[in-house]
């Protein structure tokens, strides 16, 4: 079957250009978030709209930014290599946005050191609050579809961690 075979030849050629390309859109997303990083800093959390709204007293590690609707909180994500691949911005009117091509998946927002405890959360503020409660180690997975990636990762890194879920109940 040669022409099946050169067909399948060349739909595994698109297959590895796409994950080239993609691989290089998400370097570049990762270096803008780079260079984001660079250019923020850390306010005084009394503030911030975003997290007196959310009775937020700390920015636990996040950073903000002035952005054009105001004062953005800036979430950096990073992968269990503790590589940056994106940030998430959280404007004044609580809207969130990622890099575009940012790599998301089995990516993170840590608050605390991982220890032989950590509770996985879907959003930074949920995070950043049961953090403030509890003074647990926290990762948030930024979404639900990601908390099992990150708990597959965190669970591979450090196996003898005890990992709780804590999902939204957002109905």
């Amino acid at each position: 079957f040669p022409s099946h075979d050169r067909r399948h030849s060349e739909i595994q050629k698109r297959i590895d250009a796409d994950t080239e390309s993609k691989t290089v859109l998400q370097d570049f997303a990762a270096k803008r978030a780079k260079d984001i990083l660079k250019y923020s800093s850390e306010h005084n959390a009394s503030k911030i709209n975003y997290l007196k709204l959310k009775k937020l007293n700390d920015l636990y590690g996040a950073k903000t930014l002035i952005t054009l609707t105001g004062l953005a909180v800036i979430v950096p994500l990073r992968d269990i290599d503790n590589k940056l691949t994106g940030v998430q911005f959280i404007y004044p009117d609580s809207r969130k946005q990622f890099l575009e091509n940012q790599r998301n998946e089995g990516c993170f927002f840590q608050i605390g050191e991982i220890t032989d405890r950590v509770i996985i959360c879907e959003g930074y503020s949920t995070g950043a609050t049961i953090h403030q409660l509890t003074n647990l180690s926290i990762v948030c997975a930024m979404n639900a579809g990601n908390l099992k990636n990150v708990a597959i990762a965190i669970n591979k890194k450090y196996p003898k961690t005890k990992i709780t879920i804590a999902e939204n109940n957002d109905q």
